[in-house]
């Protein structure tokens, strides 16, 4: 792992592998760098990839006291400077809205590529002291619980069939990361106006199966962003990044080819 410094100071650690034009990945929530291992060595085929750790995950250094979500988008930011330009940046899920935020800093991008961005609704203040309460016990099942049941609102059985799968190990690892991102999406608002001058062309990514909230999420961005389309993954939601990642790889392949 390579480390490079965000703007606060916190070290941001990330994977560079790979021979090509720059490709940064920025990852979802309940994740890391290790979430793109699927695509990573046909992605790494074609470019240098840099796989950041978003901070409070693996080498990277802790969430401050402080933290807001402009933290974030600099912190992808400081991987996007360690990287040779031009820069393709590729975010998933909440990484795909950090990655959009950031692409407004920089002015020599490639190409921008989001798969389903997040929606970033703002959360209950009881849902945020459920959170709380659970983070300063250190109990990372009850808080994959609440954020699974009441933020994204699986039912009970979804969250069941999830525990007996080695992903609810690997979220575990990362559940102490949910009180500071969930808190600092509180004041978030979404000004389409604000992209109105991004001209880097913009890929959307949508699964057939989504559920009709996400699809309306990718279509509000799509509006935003002048330059942009969307395709779609068939047969699959909001986790092709680990069901079908030859999928996902075939679509950034030839979008990029198709703007180089």
């Amino acid at each position: 792992m390579e480390r490079c410094r965000s703007a606060d100071g916190t070290t941001i650690s990330f994977l560079r592998e790979g021979n090509g034009p720059s490709l940064v990945l920025v990852h979802a929530a309940l994740s890391d760098h290790r979430y793109w291992q699927g695509a990573l060595p046909a992605l790494a085929s074609g470019f240098t990839v840099h796989a950041m750790d978003r901070r409070g995950r693996g080498d990277s250094g802790p969430f401050r006291e402080d933290h807001t979500i402009e933290r974030d988008y600099e912190d992808v930011l400081a991987v996007v400077a360690a990287a040779d330009p031009p820069v393709h940046l590729l975010g998933h899920s909440s990484g795909a809205r950090y990655a959009m935020h950031a692409a407004l800093r920089v002015p020599e991008l490639a190409s921008l590529m989001l798969y389903e961005p997040a929606l970033f609704r703002p959360i209950p203040s009881p849902i945020l002291a459920d959170l709380a309460e659970a983070g300063s016990r250190h109990d990372r099942d009850a808080l994959l619980t609440i954020f699974l049941r009441d933020i994204l609102r699986l039912s009970d059985q979804d969250i069941v069939r999830r525990r007996d799968t080695p992903l609810w190990t690997y979220w575990l690892e990362q559940a102490l990361t949910l009180p500071p991102e969930m808190r600092s999406l509180d004041g978030y608002r979404f000004d389409p106006q604000e992209f109105a001058d991004v001209s880097a062309p913009t890929l959307l990514l949508l699964g057939s199966e989504s559920r009709p909230p996400i699809k309306q999420g990718v279509e509000e961005v799509a509006a935003a962003l002048p330059n942009s389309m969307i395709a779609i993954l068939r047969g699959q939601g909001h986790s092709a990044i680990t069901e079908a990642p030859e999928l996902v790889v075939e679509q950034v392949d030839k979008f990029v080819a198709s703007v180089a």
